[in-house]
């Protein structure tokens, strides 16, 4: 760990705007570190520090046309946090030697708290802070963060992970779970307690794999396995798929098939099946009253039991839990 943690007597938190970030991040962060500095000062049995949050604008490119309102406040002071948020239009196209990167890069050697939402992962990976980390981004991006920086250790089950001085947030609005992370380092649990109550935010002990849709890659370049993608794709899935029928599909061995399935996907063949069925259950789970038994048929799978041992390993949550907390009402 490079950075040496301080103790904050006034702090200051630096929300990154760059080209492209999400505003709505921003601004909730800014309104949710905000309530937390009034609710502090009404903490009678401490004196806590004033929270002072600035919007950091390095290159004065920003189009304010529909965000004129905002004041845009320039990097002149040390940071207790710097927030990156994510790109509204997906990963941030920022080079190694961008002017973001010295600024993160810089701070962080002062001491300042690193913390990313989403595709934020991506620019505070550029910094080289995250090699040999355990961090998380939004599930859709999981694959491309992990070629883009392959020392970090991905756990995209978490939504959100923190290792002291590097914090890192999945997506969505776990932001808001950000923000209370740092409120309950910076402030306390009483604040963070009381800020969560009066913006009714549940703090979350969720994982990100509750929300998360299996998006198998089919731009991997291996027409065999592509072929087989496809095959599984439009077969009857409740059908039982064995490896001598994929091996004659793919036209290739199977003892080839499997290492090019894993090379191409990021799964063996028996994985991959496994997710593509749970997938399809969790539609079923979604949109239908279809009892779990049925449901586990219709996927693959003769004895409930086995399927809801396969579906709560991926997915986290038992089917009736799952039911529950993603049902569609109709």
């Amino acid at each position: 760990m490079t950075a040496k943690m301080k103790n904050f007597q006034s702090i200051h938190i630096g929300i990154l705007r760059y080209p492209g970030a999400q505003e709505a991040s921003i601004l909730g962060l800014k309104d949710l570190f905000n309530i937390a500095n009034q609710l502090a000062q009404k903490v009678v049995e401490q004196c806590l520090p004033n929270v002072k949050v600035s919007i950091i604008d390095l290159e004065d490119k920003i189009d304010y046309t529909d965000i004129a309102f905002l004041k845009s406040y320039h990097p002149d002071k040390d940071f207790s946090a710097i927030i990156i948020p994510p790109d509204l239009q997906g990963i941030p196209s920022i080079s190694k030697d961008n002017v973001y990167i010295k600024f993160l890069q810089c701070h962080h050697q002062k001491g300042t708290i690193l913390a990313s939402v989403s595709t934020g992962a991506f620019l505070l990976g550029e910094t080289g802070l995250l090699a040999n980390r355990v961090v998380t981004t939004h599930w859709k991006y999981a694959n491309s963060l992990q070629k883009a920086f392959p020392q970090i250790h991905l756990n995209i089950n978490q939504l959100l992970i923190d290792d002291i001085d590097i914090i890192t947030a999945s997506g969505g609005l776990s932001w808001a779970d950000l923000g209370l992370c740092l409120i309950k380092r910076l402030l306390g649990p009483i604040v963070m307690a009381d800020t969560a109550k009066m913006c009714l935010i549940q703090p979350t002990n969720k994982e990100q794999r509750h929300y998360s849709i299996f998006e198998p890659s089919f731009y991997h370049g291996d027409d065999a396995i592509l072929r087989v993608q496809r095959w599984i794709s439009t077969t009857k899935i409740r059908d039982k798929i064995t490896l001598n029928k994929l091996s004659v599909v793919a036209r290739l061995t199977k003892r080839t098939l499997q290492r090019r399935f894993v090379n191409a996907t990021g799964f063996n063949v028996t994985e991959y099946l496994q997710r593509f069925r749970v997938h399809q259950s969790q539609i079923f789970l979604q949109f239908t009253r279809m009892p779990i038994h049925k449901i586990a048929c219709n996927v693959g799978y003769k004895d409930e039991g086995a399927f809801t041992k396969v579906f709560t390993k991926i997915v986290g949550l038992k089917p009736s839990m799952y039911r529950c907390n993603f049902f569609v009402i109709e």
